[in-house]
Formats: C-alpha cells, sequence, structure tokens
C-alpha cells in the first residue's frame, strides 16, 4: 500500500471515506457503509454466517485449544451469545470486524500488539498515525504536527487530531462510538497455588500452538525475569527455534543505568549462551544500522525510533517473512510494579490521576493539565469504579504504556516478523494480577511457570534494578544522626551504632530477586560526606553479594568486600541517594543475612 510515496506494507485503513484516488497498490472491501482498504502483505481470514459475517486482519488463537483452526474461532464469536466473553480466550496479533445487519463493530487483541489509530471527524481507524494523516490531509482535514503533546503518552500520537486506539473499547462503526467492555467481571485476589492451576491449561495450549506452527519461531531473550518466563515454555521444542539477544555499544546508551542494564544482560545472557547449549544468536545491532536514506524514510513511516536496526537483521541478514516473534512484553501486570503509596487503590478520579505515568514534566505543568486528564478519562471511557478490583495503574499501563507505545513498535518490523505475547488474552491477564501484592512483587506466579516448565533457567541470575518511584519512603524506619538520615524502602532494618548505624536485609530468607533498598538523606543545605564499611570478610562472599549505589543518575555496583576498608561518598544539600544490597542467588541460612550487613557513617 502505497501512500505520498511511502510504501506501507501490512498496513490497513477502515474509513467511511472513498480513498481509491489517494492510495496505490492496495486492495479494498466493501463491508456496509466502511471501506477497508489493505496491503497485499496483510494476511485478512473471513466466515460468513446466517446475516453476518466477521474478518480476521492478523492471526488468532485459542488459548484453550492451541490447534483450533481460525476458521472454527471465527464461526464460534459470530454466533456467540456473549462475545466479550469469549475474546477473553483468544490470543494472536489481530484486529476482528464483525459485519452484522447494517452496522459493524471493531475489535481489537487485549494489548493492541496489532495496532489501531482513529480520527473521529472522518470516521476513520488505519494502522499508522502518518499513514492517516497523509490520507486526510489531502482530502482536506485539518491535521496539525507533530503534536504539542508528549508522543506516545495517554492516547497521544504524533498528529493533534488522531488519537491511539484503545484496547479495552471497541467501536460501533455506523455511529464511530466506542464502547467499553473490560474490564468486565471482579477480580478476586487468589494465591499464586490457585492460579497456577488455573493458568497451567492455557499455558500447555499456547505450548501446543507454538509447537505446531508453521511460520519460524524465534524467541528474545534478556537477562530479566519475563523473557525467562516466555523462553520456559520452549523447552520440548528448543531445537527447532532460535534464541535472540541484541545488544548495543555501551558508549551509545544515554544512562549510565542503561550501560549497567545492558552490561549485566549481556553477561546472564552469556552465560545462557555456553549452558544450555541451544541456537542462541547474540548480536551487535550497531552493525546493522540504517544509512541516512533509510533512517529518514523510517521517520516519515513510523510513531517510534525504538530499534530500526532490527528491521535491517530481520530483512537483510535473517530474510524473515512473517516469522513468529515470541516476546515478553506487557508482564509488568503481574507484577504489582507501582509505588507502595498507592497500595491501599481507590475507585476515584482523584486516585486514577496519580496512578497515570509517562507523562513530561512539562506536560504536567500545563495550565491545561486538568483538562487534558478529564479529556483522557472521556475518551477512553473511564469511570468511577472501573477497576472491579484491579489496580488503575495496571490498567493504565495496559491501556496506554503497552496500548499506546509499544503497541507502535510492532510496525517497525512488520511484515518481517509477527509478535506472539503469552498474555496478550484478557483472561491470562485477569490469572496474572490476581496474586497479592507482594506475592507479584516477589515474582512468585512468574518463578512457578519457570520452575514447571524448565527450572534450570532459575540458576541464572536475573537482572533487576530498583526504580526510586517503586520505592517511597518509609519514616517510620528512619534513623537520623547530625545532619543525615537513613530511611528503609524496601525490606530494611536499621540499628543504632556508636559510630553511625548499620543497616541489613529485613527477611527470613533471603531471595535472588529482591533488592534491599534504603534511601540515605541529606537534610543539610550544604554538601555532607558519609563512609559506608561492610563487615563480612570470607572470600565465600565475593560475588555473591553486591552493593548498588545510585545517585543523580549514577549508578555504581561494588562487592561486598570492597567495602570493607569504607567507601566514601558525597551527597549535595537536601538531596538523597539511594544503596541496594542484592544477592547472586536465594540463600536460606540467616547468616547471609549477617553478611549483607553495612554500616554508614557521617564524616
Amino acid at each position: 500500500m502505497e501512500v505520498a510515496g511511502l510504501n506501507y506494507k501490512s498496513a490497513y485503513v477502515i474509513t467511511k471515506l472513498n480513498l481509491d484516488n489517494n492510495i496505490t497498490n492496495y486492495q479494498k472491501i466493501e463491508i456496509g457503509e466502511m471501506n477497508l482498504y489493505y496491503d497485499d502483505h496483510l494476511d485478512i481470514t473471513s466466515y460468513t454466517g446466517e446475516n453476518a459475517k466477521i474478518y480476521l486482519l492478523g492471526f488468532c488463537y485459542d488459548i484453550r485449544d492451541g490447534l483450533r483452526n481460525e476458521e472454527s474461532i471465527l464461526k464460534e464469536l459470530l454466533e456467540s451469545s456473549d462475545i466479550h466473553q469469549d475474546l477473553e480466550f483468544i490470543g494472536g496479533r489481530y484486529i476482528l470486524i464483525f459485519d452484522i445487519g447494517s452496522n459493524q463493530f471493531v475489535y481489537s487483541d487485549a494489548l493492541q500488539v496489532r495496532p489501531l489509530v482513529y480520527h473521529t471527524e472522518s470516521s476513520s481507524l488505519s494502522s499508522h498515525d502518518t499513514l492517516l494523516a497523509n490520507l486526510l490531509s489531502s482530502k482536506g482535514f485539518v491535521i496539525n504536527g507533530p503534536s504539542k503533546f508528549k508522543n506516545n503518552s495517554l492516547d497521544f500520537t504524533q498528529y493533534d487530531q488522531i488519537k491511539k486506539y484503545n484496547p479495552s473499547l471497541y467501536t460501533d462503526f455506523k455511529n464511530f462510538k466506542f464502547i467499553r467492555f473490560y474490564p468486565r467481571v471482579q477480580l478476586e485476589t487468589k494465591s499464586v497455588e490457585e492460579v497456577f492451576v488455573e493458568i497451567k491449561p492455557f499455558l500447555d495450549e499456547n505450548i501446543k500452538y507454538l509447537e505446531n506452527h508453521k511460520r519460524e519461531v524465534y524467541v528474545t531473550v534478556t537477562g530479566g525475569i519475563d523473557s525467562r518466563v516466555s523462553t520456559s515454555l520452549t523447552r520440548d521444542f528448543s531445537n527447532k527455534i532460535e534464541y535472540l539477544t541484541y545488544t548495543r555499544p555501551r558508549d551509545t546508551l544515554k544512562t549510565p543505568l542503561q550501560k549497567l542494564i545492558y552490561k549485566n544482560d549481556a553477561a546472564i545472557t552469556l552465560q545462557m549462551k555456553k549452558y544450555m547449549g541451544w541456537n542462541h544468536t547474540i548480536i551487535d545491532l550497531e552493525e546493522y544500522k540504517p544509512n541516512k536514506s533509510e533512517y529518514e524514510t523510517f521517520l516519515k513511516m513510523f510513531n517510534s525510533r525504538h530499534s530500526y536496526s532490527l528491521i535491517k537483521y530481520y530483512r537483510e541478514k535473517k530474510k524473515y517473512y512473517k516469522a513468529l516473534h515470541f516476546k515478553s512484553a506487557a508482564f509488568g501486570l503481574g507484577k504489582a510494579d507501582f509505588s507502595r503509596k498507592l497500595d491501599n487503590q481507590e475507585d476515584s478520579y482523584e486516585f486514577y490521576e496519580k496512578c497515570m505515568h509517562g507523562m513530561s514534566s512539562e506536560f504536567k505543568e500545563r495550565a491545561d493539565y486538568q483538562q487534558q486528564i478529564r479529556e483522557y478519562f472521556d475518551r477512553n471511557k473511564i469511570t468511577e469504579g472501573l477497576t472491579l478490583g484491579r489496580h488503575f495503574y495496571d490498567l493504565f499501563y495496559l491501556e496506554s504504556r503497552i496500548g499506546n507505545w509499544h503497541s507502535n513498535l510492532t510496525l517497525e518490523s512488520d511484515p518481517e516478523t509477527d509478535e506472539f505475547i503469552l498474555i496478550n488474552a484478557r483472561r491470562i491477564i485477569d490469572l496474572i494480577m490476581s496474586p497479592s501484592k507482594e506475592d507479584r512483587r516477589q515474582y512468585k506466579l512468574y518463578k512457578k511457570i519457570i520452575n514447571n516448565y524448565w527450572p534450570v533457567l532459575l540458576k541464572f541470575d536475573v537482572n533487576k534494578f530498583p526504580s526510586n518511584s517503586k520505592y517511597e519512603l518509609d519514616y517510620n524506619n528512619r534513623h537520623t544522626l547530625k545532619n543525615i538520615s537513613i530511611i528503609s524502602l524496601n525490606q530494611i532494618l536499621i540499628e543504632d551504632h556508636s559510630n553511625g548505624v548499620i543497616v541489613k536485609p529485613r527477611t527470613d530468607q533471603i531471595q535472588d530477586f529482591e533488592f534491599y533498598t534504603f534511601s540515605v538523606l541529606n537534610n543539610s543545605n550544604v554538601n555532607k560526606k558519609i563512609k559506608i564499611y561492610s563487615y563480612y570478610r570470607k572470600t565465600k562472599a565475593r560475588n555473591n553479594i553486591k552493593v548498588l549505589i545510585k545517585q543523580n543518575m549514577e549508578v555504581k555496583t561494588f562487592d561486598i568486600l570492597y567495602l570493607n576498608e569504607g567507601h566514601e561518598l558525597e551527597i549535595e544539600g537536601k538531596s538523597n541517594l539511594t544503596i541496594s544490597i542484592f544477592y547472586s542467588r536465594s540463600f536460606s541460612k540467616s547468616s547471609w543475612i549477617t553478611a549483607g550487613r553495612l554500616r554508614i557513617e557521617e564524616s
């Protein structure tokens, strides 16, 4: 499909407008008042029933039966007496169009891995905001861009008049109205064991679907827990697929924290490559950088700049065409990855606003900020009480962070790859959000899944980093020296000492996935110095206990033995730093808690 000199592969436009003279190299289906324009590379399947028809753009599968074909799924959906319940079990990467009577209804997959944007005035939807903007401009509609708002935050795109589609809504196309259909049932907190019993049959069917798929399948592997879950499901057919890790040279990364994450990722994935014996490729993205002309073309087409190098790798090196990319996106929904001060959730607009994230400080300082938030709520049918037991932070993460930002990324490598995400079905999403907040923060369900399917993957380190937004100052566990306060942030016990304070993990058993974190706050207006000492001197602790210090966006990691003789730090007036103690693996003996002790002295 070509528009304005750009070739949009796998693209689609759903509209009431006639665009026959505005697009070249396209296919078209007329569905009542709807015109569906699409590129040859897009897979479209349909099923015709009695006085109704359903169209599938992309691919789908049933998490209850991994061998079921798409026509059977479409037939059941078209004949369903409760379409929204049945859709809970449909995974994949798709858009569904129901043609019933004189109206059409549009749905996306749960995470909108197959993207949609929309323009209300023209009653139009499309895969790409740039594609839709070019078409509407040629038809005389006013389209302003770049948007004055941050692209990919809330439901914003690059253009003021074009918004990102919310995967929890569906469209009444005749009236071009949006109706919310998720969440639809009350979510109850359950034990990890209960959830695992419920989710395991769905995971087994995911395995069955992947193992019997006709396309090439590859898994992207990082050092984190998320990709470990996805990878664990590939054990029985690991000889048939490729495992891929991509890295960047450290000097191309913007922040010290990014550099540390990539460094640890590289170390962990190299361990896996060495010991797992699987077909594991580790690539340097700098080797596949697009040239200037290619880069400028990508900028004109896409709403993201995630990794244009991957386009070249998939297209020119691997020569993929619709390879299935087993990706581990959106697993944050099962981690309760929000500030602890948001634990006592409320169903109020005020609380919902506190949960919203990904917005720039400049946007928050706008005079019309509150108006923009209210308009976002209105467009996305967000009303008090909609959560039905879920945390609004998670819903916003699903609908904005994943449904907007991540959704757009998938276009970069289409049609070379199709993304397959294990949790991209609403029933599975609800299940991973069902354990208690603490169980989710400790990854208990994810670790249970890994242990069941491929336990050896738990033997490798997990790349994990504390986020200042995740931990809040606990002033009930605060010790103040002369000018310096030491404040527990996460599972830290603070005890007075004649020369300062002693901190150590506050736990019954050391967990390898946990960061035992505290803050050191300078209460004065001038710079102050502190010294950090460790006690444990036995060499068996080497490489088993690390201390991570984050200050002014710079992160440094020390082996605990390095701190035996003391390490001095200077803290600016009225500022703080965070210190985390973390372990290479879990330890059951209480002596390892003592081994992690640190002493903080004010100089």
